[in-house]
């Protein structure tokens, strides 16, 4: 059974959130968040879970520390690269290998792969497609700014989330169809 493996990038927004639920549910795919490491950072820092974290916009203001989100992100990120430029490439690898470890072999076959969200620069697309993996970046129609711009490459998928209706059965299946056609042709 050839594993799946997609990358996703885009605005950090609503729309690519329920795009990666969408790529995740439809695929039957495990999500790991490229940005797992922060988001737990931010959650101790703000004193909620991860998941609320998660959900905090980049104007949120963290009193302690005195600024926003995306300006905590910013300083976090460059800090981190600044002493490993590998290190979310390398905790996303350890989470990939780590995330049906302890199921039975039926429970992993529930599981097509995976897709991993919040890819930020091009180190992380270069993880995802030497790993056979697909890259799908969602833009956001004209007035949006994505948080980080990646080139895309003539294999890549590109999904507008201005036009994708989450409720259309027949859009959702054609971003499906363009994701597994996609995935097909890195494996032959």
């Amino acid at each position: 059974m050839n594993r799946l493996l997609v990358g996703v990038t885009g605005q950090r927004s609503q729309l690519t959130k329920t795009i990666v639920h969408l790529i995740s549910q439809e695929l039957n795919l495990i999500n790991i968040n490229m940005r797992q490491p922060f988001i737990n950072v931010l959650a101790a820092v703000t004193g909620s879970t991860p998941q609320m974290a998660a959900s905090l916009p980049g104007n949120h203001k963290i009193d302690l520390l005195k600024c926003t989100v995306a300006a905590f992100e910013r300083s976090f990120l460059a800090a981190t690269y600044e002493l490993n430029t590998d290190y979310f490439v390398d905790t996303a690898n350890l989470a990939l290998a780590k995330s049906t470890a302890g199921f039975t072999e039926t429970i992993q076959n529930l599981f097509s792969g995976h897709v991993v969200s919040n890819i930020s620069n091009t180190r992380e697309m270069d993880f995802i497609r030497k790993r056979g993996g697909v890259m799908v970046h969602v833009l956001h129609g004209e007035g949006f700014t994505d948080f980080h711009p990646l080139p895309a490459k003539s294999t890549d998928i590109l999904v507008d989330a201005k036009n994708l209706n989450a409720h259309d059965r027949k859009s959702i299946a054609a971003m499906i169809r363009s994701i597994t056609a996609a995935n097909e042709k890195q494996a032959a």
